[in-house]
């Protein structure tokens, strides 16, 4: 009988392992955190991608993380990324680093640049918008870009001109593009192990009871109140599903109240007795 039951248990398992391999794939996440910058390091980026795709692994999402990534290494990721998503429900793109705006174009900064001119952010830096073609051509239910990269741009006293912040930019059909703060405006690195908007995102990326919309209004909220009105985090948005990240699709179901205990019949007797 022995042999028979490893048959068996090994018939079972493989017909498993499909059904937990799909399962595994309904969610990817690509995290990326960029600190050891030449011209101006960053202190919080690296830790921030760690917890990020900490809590995101948590979550049930299958996790690219990439601290400290060169150009070659991002593109390596985005590519890696772009073919998970084919296979995926929801897709997470997270960011976390310096990124800068030329003539209306986001880019974000590999580790080990060299920018002498404006000109040279095309070939050394990564243009937002590929992030976003990526994700639009995987065609999934839901996509969320988060940038907190708003920080100084690092090239700046090499160019002519130069804007702060990041530029706005229009979400594809089911998507959210949040950032750590408003358009053309500076994103504080943070105090501590992590960045001011990171800090407050992973707290509520972990609360059940939020719907992804409400999860960056809610880290919108905290980190104004953190930084009295100086930091505004904004977000872009098309419509997307109701989707609660903690808990799947539905809300936690709230527990049931025992019911009050009825109160005792008085006894046939002393019904008698009182008459």
């Amino acid at each position: 009988m022995a042999p028979r039951k490893i048959v068996f248990s090994m018939i079972l398992l493989t017909m498993l392992l499909p059904i937990s391999n799909a399962l595994a794939a309904k969610r990817t996440a690509l995290v990326i955190g960029n600190s050891a910058y030449r011209a101006a390091p960053l202190k919080n980026p690296g830790n921030d991608a760690r917890d990020i795709a900490d809590t995101l692994e948590k979550l049930g999402f299958d996790v690219i993380l990439n601290v400290d990534a060169d150009k070659r290494a991002m593109v390596d990721s985005i590519n890696s990324f772009a073919r998970k998503l084919a296979r995926s429900e929801v897709g997470i793109f997270y960011f976390a680093g310096h990124g800068m705006q030329i003539n209306g174009a986001n880019y974000l900064v590999p580790v080990r640049t060299r920018v002498s001119s404006e000109s040279d952010v095309e070939f050394e830096c990564i243009h937002a918008g590929r992030i976003l073609g990526k994700m639009k051509e995987a065609g999934n239910r839901l996509n969320i870009v988060i940038l907190d990269a708003c920080r100084n741009n690092p090239f700046a006293r090499n160019f002519r001109s130069s804007r702060n912040g990041l530029a706005k930019m229009d979400a594809p059909p089911g998507s959210i593009i949040a950032y750590a703060t408003s358009p053309g405006s500076v994103a504080a690195d943070g105090p501590g192990r992590n960045g001011t908007y990171t800090a407050r995102l992973l707290k509520n990326l972990n609360d059940p009871g939020l719907t992804v919309q409400e999860v960056f209004n809610q880290t919108g909220l905290d980190v104004m109140s953190d930084t009295r009105d100086q930091q505004v985090p904004w977000m872009s948005s098309t419509p997307v599903p109701k989707f609660f990240l903690a808990s799947g699709t539905r809300p936690p179901v709230p527990p049931q109240k025992e019911p009050a205990p009825k109160p005792r019949p008085e006894s046939a007797s002393r019904l008698v007795g009182d008459t």
